[in-house]
């Protein structure tokens, strides 16, 4: 069996248990997930698990390229004029309180070295931006709670990317060194803004060509291209692909008059992408993982509910919105899946010692809110018909 062939089986596999998911009133999402684990631990599928982890860092980037930039494009100057201020506070209260417990959590009951839940507690912060797309369009959700929570997600992956790359060198010289080292911050802003200059520049550039166009081909190709392009240069130039393309859609949506159209591309590229991913990642998991991993996951899993619920509650408080978005803003901000894999991947590579303490915990918790977050979302989301739309 070869890659190309197993990545045939993979998305037939995928389509299939999709739809026995959707029968039983589940978000597809779920079954993605759920076939991508028994690939990865039934003796059944072995030798569909070996190319799987040969694509799996190259699937992984697209994705995460394709999600990002299609967040970006959220932040249109129309919509942010809305919502921006109500979306920026409850943001930033929730993102910062779930850092905290998670963080005090580890560290305090786990007894988890200061640096390792710094990490863990980054990583948490992110939330899932594929299912949220996925959930909505297939049950074609829309009102005021979904767009709160487009934007919602794209800071909170934002501020999640930020952090970790701030927090990461930081855990790294303190576990190698017991210190900070001289020079690691000029460092980190050094790659921070070189990510935001290349991702304004590739996306005025790309608003440029694609405005030259009209046909939807070219345009599909044109697109192609900027997102490899995007991930290129990144790995290039060792800077972070997820900010990067994430301004390329920002600076796109604003300035294009093809934001529309290349809507439309997306939505064609990101179905069997984010399908591929899913189900490859899940099939990263074994029993082994999360078993050796049940004690401190569970503890990640417990923190990050509390500060994601507690935290949302208290920012839409804040904010001042209605009650019903308030009781719910939390809760639908729990799924959780390819930033954070990325990241714990990133962890696990890159953190003497303590990387598979990391990765472990992280896989756990997307176990359990990858399972638990879809139908949560659909339930939530599906209920917001009595709200108004923006």
């Amino acid at each position: 069996m070869n890659t190309f062939l197993s990545l045939g089986i993979l998305l037939f596999l995928a389509i299939y248990s999709g739809r026995i998911f959707h029968k039983i009133k589940l978000p597809m999402v779920t079954g993605y997930i759920l076939i991508g684990f028994i690939i990865g631990n039934s003796a059944a599928f072995h030798l569909l698990s070996p190319y799987f982890a040969k694509i799996a860092i190259y699937i992984d980037q697209f994705a995460l390229s394709v999600i990002s930039l299609e967040m970006g494009m959220e932040f249109s100057l129309k919509r942010l004029r809305k919502i921006e201020k109500k979306v920026f506070i409850i943001t930033i209260t929730q993102a910062v309180f779930t850092w905290f417990i998670i963080f005090t959590g580890l560290k305090f009951l786990m007894h988890i070295p200061s640096a390792v839940a710094m990490v863990i507690a980054s990583i948490g912060v992110a939330t899932a931006p594929d299912i949220i797309i996925l959930v909505t369009r297939e049950y074609n959700i829309k009102g005021l709670l979904s767009e709160y929570l487009k934007g919602i997600v794209t800071l909170d992956d934002l501020f999640t990317e930020l952090a970790f790359f701030i927090i990461l060198p930081i855990a790294q010289s303190l576990i190698q060194f017991q210190h900070l080292q001289n020079g690691f911050a000029l460092i980190i802003i050094k790659e921070i803004v070189l990510s935001i200059v290349l991702g304004i520049g590739l996306g005025v550039l790309f608003s440029f060509i694609a405005n030259s166009f009209r046909k939807l081909r070219t345009l599909f190709a044109i697109t192609l291209g900027f997102i490899f392009i995007t991930i290129g240069l990144s790995v290039l130039l060792k800077l972070h692909v997820i900010l990067v393309s994430l301004l390329v859609g920002a600076v796109f949506t604003n300035f294009s008059r093809e934001k529309r159209t290349i809507h439309e591309v997306l939505s064609q590229i990101d179905a069997p992408l984010f399908i591929t991913f899913l189900i490859v990642n899940g099939s990263a998991l074994s029993f082994k993982l999360l078993f050796e991993s049940s004690i401190l996951g569970l503890s990640f899993i417990l923190t990050r509910s509390i500060g994601k619920i507690i935290g949302g509650f208290i920012g839409g408080f804040i904010a001042k919105i209605k009650k019903d978005l308030r009781n719910n803003i939390g809760w639908v901000l729990l799924p959780q899946s390819e930033l954070s894999i990325y990241l714990a991947i990133l962890a696990k590579s890159t953190l003497p010692h303590y990387g598979n303490t990391v990765f472990a915990a992280i896989m756990m918790g997307v176990v359990f809110f990858e399972i638990i977050g879809a139908p949560l979302l659909k339930n939530i989301l599906t209920r917001e018909k009595r709200f108004k739309k923006v």
